[in-house]
């Protein structure tokens, strides 16, 4: 979460005197409690398929994105739905074993919070099996108490020592 932009945000507030301490405290509060949500709704987003499983995709899609519409550019600029990364997948048999295995998360890198606490943006990095780094965004909307990816992005990176 960045700080910095959530103490210009309180601090506007306190200038307008439209909070008084202690709302400011539960909102900060509240604040950390989403970022946690999110953190573990990212978490499990990329624990859960972790290799190219066409069997499991449904499930995946369902629990994780906000409907079949949804759409990811990869690194190459290219919109992907639920439909093209079907496509992309093994066949049912596994015969195709030329398609890597989905990268590992690698950290979290920012939790933004918007909409009164119903949308945010994470961004985070995942390392490939061939050891390059790419750099997500996905932007979430809770519906229903649950959060769902409602459009994402990634960018590839070289590899680095840092990550």
């Amino acid at each position: 979460l960045h700080t910095s932009a959530l103490d210009t945000r309180y601090l506007g507030t306190l200038e307008g005197n439209s909070h008084d301490f202690m709302d400011l405290i539960l909102d900060r509060a509240e604040d950390r409690r989403l970022e946690g949500e999110i953190k573990a709704f990212i978490e499990a987003l990329c624990a859960d398929l972790t290799k190219h499983d066409k069997a499991k995709l449904d499930e995946h899609w369902a629990t994780f994105y906000a409907d079949e519409e949804v759409q990811v550019l990869r690194p190459s600029g290219n919109a992907m739905s639920k439909i093209t990364w079907a496509g992309m997948l093994k066949s049912d048999d596994g015969s195709d074993d030329s398609v890597p295995e989905f990268g590992k998360l690698v950290s979290i890198d920012s939790v933004r919070i918007f909409a009164g606490g119903i949308g945010a943006v994470a961004t985070y990095t995942k390392r490939a099996a061939n050891d390059n780094l790419a750099v997500y965004s996905a932007t979430l909307e809770k519906k229903d108490g649950a959060w769902k990816v409602v459009f994402g992005t990634a960018t590839g990176q070289p590899p680095t020592d840092q990550a």
